[in-house]
């Protein structure tokens, strides 16, 4: 789903006047890194407005006990889980490929990206701590 989002966000975005983010003005040469960057702008809004809901949504499920907040999971807390862990594991090779030009600044995205993964997807894959 996250994989299917994210590519028909980028190809929208090509048709799309990109502006730039600091003058507003329309770009006058377009880059791969424009359209990537402004493919991820469409998408993101959106995703985190979801996965905000399946949050929330899932907290207020297992909010009944101790033993639900550590050891439940709900279908609700899984699709986010599930959402948030796909959206991470795409955005590895994209913050790899927009950053490539400030080698500290990649290393320290995709390293947030995969321990977001790592942490989620324990979560996930255990069944616990999901909130």
């Amino acid at each position: 789903i996250i994989i299917a989002v994210s590519l028909t966000t980028h190809v929208i975005a090509r048709f799309l006047p990109l502006h730039d983010v600091k003058t507003l003005q329309q770009r006058k040469t377009i880059t791969l890194e424009h359209r990537v960057e402004a493919g991820e702008r469409l998408l993101l809004t959106p995703f985190w407005t979801v996965i905000a809901y399946l949050a929330i949504q899932a907290t207020l499920e297992l909010k009944g006990s101790l033993e639900l907040r550590w050891h439940g999971a709900t279908q609700t807390s899984r699709w986010c889980s599930l959402l948030y862990c796909a959206k991470m594991a795409v955005d590895v090779p994209l913050s790899a490929y927009e950053l490539r030009h400030k080698r500290s600044a990649q290393l320290m995205m995709v390293a947030h990206h995969l321990l977001s993964f790592v942490a989620i997807g324990c979560g996930l894959a255990t069944k616990r701590c999901a909130f």
